[in-house]
């Protein structure tokens, strides 16, 4: 019987392929390397290397979370039906100690139950918005947008939007409720702004155009 063998063995110097923090005050940034062997039964091959070389067995979080939900009363203005205070909250996401994004809430329990929707479509997004030299590239980048061909003009990150703008020759389709609106008025339709502000987590947008 072949005796089981652990460790990075060879591997301690090879070339990083990601990194993470250790520490939750003052944390330090380790580097992430796969080693020859893994350090448990459980397949694990992961290590991580500090900056003086030292190597230490990982199995912790390489994406940091902190979800931040903010309860608030605002004054709603209306000429026809009048004043009123109304109960309002922003949830904040951050991954890696950065806001990738916000969004608005009336009651705390809806805003807890929406914070693991939110952090689920970060999650299993095509883009890895936690890593700066991957949203380095997102603006110009070539997407969908609905079927129209279209280009990322502008990234708000902290807002978890994308400005789109249509490729040359191409135009955004008219929205529904201006045809509607339109047809009610018996006139053409008048198509809005050439660009559009929307959740870079929505569905509208296919992010895999070549």
């Amino acid at each position: 019987m072949v005796e089981r063998q652990f460790g990075i063995g060879d591997k301690a110097k090879d070339k990083a392929f990601g990194t993470a923090t250790v520490g939750q005050n003052n944390p330090r940034t380790v580097e992430l390397v796969f080693g020859e062997h893994p350090h448990s039964y459980s397949d694990n091959t992961i290590y991580a290397r500090y900056p003086d070389g030292r190597i230490e067995d990982f199995d912790g979080h390489r994406i940091q979370v902190k979800i931040e939900l903010e309860t608030f009363n605002y004054l709603k203005e209306s000429h026809l039906s009048g004043d009123e205070i109304r109960k309002g909250g922003e949830g904040r996401i951050f991954l890696n100690g950065e806001q990738i994004t916000s969004y608005f809430f009336r009651e705390i329990e809806y805003g807890l139950a929406q914070a693991k929707g939110e952090l689920a479509k970060l999650m299993d997004h095509p883009i890895s918005w936690w890593d700066k030299a991957e949203r380095d590239k997102v603006v110009g980048r070539k997407v969908y947008y609905e079927n129209t061909p279209a280009i990322v003009k502008y990234l708000f990150l902290d807002q978890g939007c994308v400005v789109l703008e249509p490729e040359q020759g191409y135009q955004f389709p008219i929205p529904a409720h201006e045809l509607e609106q339109a047809r009610e008025e018996d006139r053409e339709p008048e198509r809005e702004e050439s660009t559009v502000k929307i959740e870079f987590t929505s569905k509208s947008i296919w992010w895999w155009r070549k």
